[in-house]
């Protein structure tokens, strides 16, 4: 009798040290390690827009920038701005040029239903500010859910001048998963609503 208990206590012990532990506080390795993304640092650069109506483009440091010239005759002037240190992720802007209130006002009720549609109904969060040019800005972030986590407007009516784009991310070609990319992404709408003030 007393050996059985012996056995019994002993096999309690051995089954209570195999269990997971109760405080939720203890680090439990993850079964897959993702690398973090580069992320670059808040330095900048201005750049010639080369179109007119845009006076002064300002863009991250990390980037290059080249012009779209196989949509010049689509609505303005296309550029394309890729990061260097984030493979797969590219800022696309529009730089649109508009001859009336009437046609300034359909193009920004135009891209304020694409950048809803963009979102996917995920959570959002709205920004809105004024340039140093006076282009009335808003930037929207979207940071799950979507390939497109930063859009942008920023309108001119006085010149008659709206500069409109997104953040691009190609999940197949940019390193890590979702939870890496959320310091990526509060980065990349650093840089677009430093951009957006700096407008002229």
């Amino acid at each position: 009798m007393i050996r059985l208990a012996f056995i019994l206590v002993a096999a309690i012990s051995i089954l209570a040290g195999c269990s997971k532990p109760s405080d939720t506080t203890v680090a439990v390795p993850r079964p897959h390690a993702f690398p973090r993304v580069d992320i670059p640092s808040a330095q900048y650069r201005t750049v010639d827009p080369d179109t007119s109506g845009l006076r002064r483009l300002v863009v991250n440091a990390d980037t290059r920038v080249s012009i779209d010239t196989a949509h010049r005759a689509v609505e303005g002037r296309w550029l394309n701005v890729a990061y260097n240190s984030m493979p797969g992720v590219v800022v696309y802007i529009t730089v649109s040029r508009v001859d009336s209130p009437d046609e300034m006002n359909q193009l920004v009720d135009n891209r304020v239903e694409r950048m809803a549609l963009n979102s996917g109904g995920n959570s959002s969060e709205l920004t809105e500010l004024t340039s140093e040019g006076g282009f009335t800005a808003r930037v929207l972030s979207t940071p799950r859910g979507t390939v497109t986590p930063v859009q942008f407007l920023a309108t001119s009516p006085q010149s008659g001048v709206a500069v409109s784009g997104a953040v691009y991310i190609d999940a197949l070609n940019t390193p890590g998963a979702a939870d890496s990319l959320a310091p990526a992404i509060d980065a990349l709408k650093r840089d677009v609503i430093h951009s957006m003030t700096r407008l002229q």
